[in-house]
Formats: C-alpha cells, sequence, structure tokens
C-alpha cells in the first residue's frame, strides 16, 4: 500500500478551535479522501511561533517508520501546507537518512518561519530522493503575507526530482484551501490580513475560486503521480477505491 503523510498550516493554538477552520483545508482533504484509509496519517500545524514543526516532523515519522520497515507502506506521499510544508521537506530528507524515497510530495504554498527549521537560510532543498514534487505558491501580484517569504524552491538534483510549481491569484490561506470568510464582506472587497501585511490585491470572490483552482490543480497532479506509483509498485488499490478518490469532488466552503 501507498502511506500518507499530512502536515497541515498554521492555526489557532486549541485544537478545538483549529479543527473547524481546517476541516476542508486542501491537505485535510488528501487525508479523508485518501484511498488506502489503513495508510494515512494527518496532523493539524503548529502554533503562532512555529517551535511545535519539529514535534510534528517526529510524530509522523514515529508513525510512517515502522510501516516501512515492516514493508506494509510500498510508497509514500507527504503533503503540507505552510509551515507544515516546510515540515513535510524536512521529514524528506529523515527518510533519505533512513534509508527511503518518497514517491511524491505535494506542497502548498511552502513557508518557513520556525527557527527549528530549515537553518538560517529557512530554505531545505527538496531532497534527491523524492521523485516528484509539486508546489502551488501564491502569485506575488496579490500582496498576500509580504513578510512570509516562501521556502520549497530548491533542489539537491534537479535531474533527480520531477518538480512543477505554479502561481496562484489568491492569498496566502486560499492556497492552502482555508480561504478568507466574507462575513458580510461584499465579493469586490478586498482580504485585509491585519498585521503586518495588511490589504491583499484578492477579492473575496477571488478567494473562493482560487482555493478551487488550487485544490484541482494538485488533485489532477496527485491523482496521476499515485497512478505513476502503482504502476512502479505493480499494486492496485481493492474495492475501487482509487476510481472513487479520483471522482471526489473537493467542497470548500471557508473557514
Amino acid at each position: 500500500m501507498i502511506a500518507f503523510v499530512g502536515i497541515d498550516g498554521t492555526g489557532p493554538y486549541w485544537t478545538s478551535d483549529y479543527k473547524p477552520v481546517f476541516e476542508n483545508s486542501h491537505v485535510h482533504n488528501h487525508f479523508k479522501n485518501w484511498p488506502y484509509p489503513d495508510m494515512r496519517w494527518y496532523h493539524r500545524g503548529p502554533a503562532i511561533l512555529g517551535t511545535d514543526c519539529i514535534v510534528e516532523i517526529g510524530k509522523a515519522a514515529a508513525w510512517l517508520m515502522p510501516k516501512l520497515l515492516m514493508g506494509s507502506a510500498k510508497g509514500v506521499f507527504l503533503a503540507g501546507y505552510s509551515r507544515g510544508a516546510a515540515g513535510v521537506i524536512e521529514l524528506a530528507w529523515y527518510l533519505k537518512k533512513a534509508g527511503y524515497s518518497v514517491d511524491c510530495l505535494l506542497l502548498y504554498d511552502a513557508v518557513d518561519r520556525s527557527i527549528v527549521l530549515g537553518g538560517m537560510k529557512c530554505d531545505t532543498p527538496i531532497v534527491d530522493t523524492v521523485k516528484e514534487a509539486y508546489h502551488a505558491v501564491r502569485d506575488p501580484q496579490a500582496h498576500s503575507r509580504e513578510s512570509f517569504g516562501n521556502c520549497g524552491k530548491t533542489m539537491e538534483s534537479r535531474g533527480a526530482t520531477q518538480f512543477k510549481s505554479q502561481y496562484f491569484f489568491g492569498s496566502h490561506g486560499a492556497i492552502g484551501g482555508v480561504p478568507w470568510p466574507a462575513n458580510g464582506k461584499k465579493p469586490t472587497d478586498f482580504v485585509d490580513e491585519g498585521q503586518p501585511d495588511g490589504l491583499t490585491a484578492v477579492t473575496f470572490a477571488r478567494e473562493q475560486q482560487c482555493a478551487t483552482e488550487t485544490g484541482q490543480w494538485m488533485k489532477g497532479h496527485c491523482v496521476a503521480a499515485l497512478q505513476r506509483c502503482q504502476a512502479r509498485l505493480g499494486t492496485g488499490v481493492p474495492g475501487g477505491a482509487m476510481r472513487e478518490y479520483v471522482r471526489q469532488r473537493l467542497h470548500y466552503p471557508g473557514r
């Protein structure tokens, strides 16, 4: 079977507050719809300071390593949003040191704003044992979270990893599948992210469109990568689960 590990983005400290916000995030949707229900793991993203990123990586490794060692997991897909994306990039390096590769890395607007990841440059390259990597990035013209920057743009070996990235015009939240809620705002009003970044160039109407476009773009690459992984491993998915995964439509009701 093919294992899935997902680490989501930064959100409220209390999990009871976090869960409703990220219920339909892209990473969580991958987890909920994964065609191998016994081979999936998801963790909420870090709190505002980001120092718990390393804890999430440790929990992911503790779940995944026994399955790799025992052979029940034949392939590995990693997905992450924001700091969670930085986390799965680091997890791929950990797996390399343990002797395992990653079949596919799915990144949603990867950001390393944590002193515990990425070294001084906060930009750990994608390790050469990742076969495929896809990165949905917020368009700089959207003027969203300009103080954040991005990681996940460099690779240890361009020849070893099939890499594709694409800009999407939306906020950092929309890229992760958690668009800003309108809360009485007009569709033509612009999203204000508050301090320190302030007003974006993204309307609330565009937010929802961006979330949908980003999710479907990544879903297409994920499905194709899954099929390639199955072909390499000579495995299938019992009970038509793969067909259901392909048909599954993602929903983005907003925060």
